[in-house]
């Protein structure tokens, strides 16, 4: 099966087609600059308001390795991730190869706290096993996103919103309601390549690329 990733945005192509890759050269209004996009970081924003975004800081200074990201202000990495698609209605098994950078206001305390303080025991996204540790403390109460098998474990039902962020050396995935795009770039003074993270509604896409053998 072959699909065509046409020239608009990131954003807009993960809609109209249900999924996006990190790959081909695009453009922003935001430099003069030709752009390789290499990778989407989550990019979660949360419901209750207490914070935008706990995982991103798009002013920061980030360290890129070919598979991971790491921000100033965060003492652990982060998996770069080069798929993305919608994930309403898919199931995933819950275990600590899926991450969940959503329901923040679901986490009971003392967790919260640990969570909105960045301890680096604590990071986020949340890996699978915490989270369903987490959400145990105010079962039964049915929740949408949850499904309980027989055997005692759980499937994630992604939500109206959510998205799945995938394929990375670790082979973990995310679930999430917004990323962000690494892209890299020729810096014209120094000759040396260089990284931006940038918002995934303001990135174009320079050229249509097709996508074969999904």
């Amino acid at each position: 099966m072959e699909i065509h990733l046409d020239q608009t945005s990131i954003k807009n192509n993960l809609q109209k087609v249900g999924f996006e890759i990190a790959k081909g050269l695009v453009e922003t209004d935001y430099m003069n600059a030709e752009l390789s996009l290499i990778g989407f970081i989550p990019y979660n924003v949360y419901k209750n308001n207490l914070h935008l975004s706990l995982s991103v800081n798009l002013n920061e200074r980030i360290i890129v390795t070919p598979y991971l990201v790491r921000f100033d202000n965060k003492s652990y990495p982060m998996p770069l991730f080069k798929k993305i698609e919608l994930a309403k209605d898919e199931k995933y098994n819950i275990n600590n190869d899926l991450l969940i950078d959503t329901r923040l206001e679901d986490v009971p305390d003392p967790f919260l706290g640990k969570i909105i303080d960045n301890d680096p025991l604590h990071p986020l996204p949340i890996p699978g096993d915490k989270f369903k540790m987490y959400i145990k403390k105010a079962w039964p109460r049915k929740r949408p996103y949850l499904e309980k098998n027989e055997d005692g474990t759980y499937y994630y039902i992604g939500q109206d919103g959510e998205l799945l962020l995938s394929q990375n050396i670790l082979n973990v995935c995310c679930i999430s309601n917004d990323f962000v795009c690494l892209c890299s770039y020729e810096n014209k003074v120094t000759g040396l390549l260089s990284y931006i993270v940038l918002p995934s509604n303001d990135i174009i896409r320079k050229e249509s690329i097709k996508i074969s053998n999904l």
